[in-house]
């Protein structure tokens, strides 16, 4: 059995080589100029869900990402996959699957790792969405991330480079999100609430606190925020 001191020794000599590989990719990046691969690197979460075995789902947004953003092409993907917990009955969003989800799920992460779409990182339990990614994060070398659930397509072309470089340029900057068909009525959503707050002179002679003014301008049965987010299709991909 190996001493103590030796395993204190390989353990060092081990730091030391990790230390070593990554000043020289710091440096190698810091030479060679600009380069978008050196910067960003693709995490797509996947997690069970019921069309397990197949991988037709999480090949389509990966293709999706390469169609309209083929810059990320170039970039380190890691492709984290949560776990389960065994139930008796299946609640995919909670990451509950049965035996036989388990074992559709087994043979899912198997064919996914031959597609080699990137480094497989398995997370044994369950950790849910933010944890899986939390996991993930460990294995990134570079500045920026991307985040792709896996069913959550692109549907429209993307340039990277600018978004990181702003990101760049402006450290308050923390996070960019690309809109979905729920989030895209956001901006509009704004700007009704801040009409139905925005004061009037015949608000200044009636007063009232803005939420009084709020419901004294919105049309019974109704609220600014439906009367916003209401106004089209708001559709979910998520399994």
């Amino acid at each position: 059995m190996a001493s103590r001191a030796t395993q204190w020794r390989v353990g060092a000599a081990a730091a030391a080589a990790a230390a070593a590989g990554i000043a020289y990719v710091a440096y190698r990046r810091a030479t060679r100029g600009w380069r978008l691969c050196d910067k960003v690197t693709v995490i797509l979460c996947t997690s069970p869900v019921k069309t397990n075995p197949s991988t037709a789902l999480i090949e389509e947004t990966y293709g999706s990402m390469v169609h309209y953003a083929p810059a990320l092409a170039g970039c380190a993907t890691i492709v984290i996959c949560d776990g389960y917990k065994v139930r008796a009955a299946p609640k995919y969003r909670s990451g509950q699957v049965t035996e036989a989800g388990a074992a559709a799920y087994e043979a899912f992460v198997a064919k996914l790792r031959a597609l080699k779409l990137g480094r497989l990182v398995r997370c044994e339990e369950r950790q849910g969405f933010g944890f899986a990614l939390k996991r993930a994060l460990t294995h990134v070398r570079t500045p920026y991330v991307v985040v792709v659930q896996h069913d959550r397509n692109f549907v429209r072309a993307v340039d990277i480079a600018p978004i990181v470089r702003c990101m760049e340029a402006h450290s308050d900057v923390k996070y960019v999100g690309l809109p979905t068909s729920t989030t895209l009525h956001y901006a509009r959503l704004d700007a009704v609430e801040r009409r139905a707050v925005e004061p009037t002179a015949d608000d200044d002679a009636r007063g009232g606190s803005p939420e009084s003014i709020r419901r004294r301008r919105t049309p019974r049965g109704t609220s600014p925020t439906c009367s916003a987010s209401c106004g089209g299709p708001s559709r979910s991909a998520r399994a």
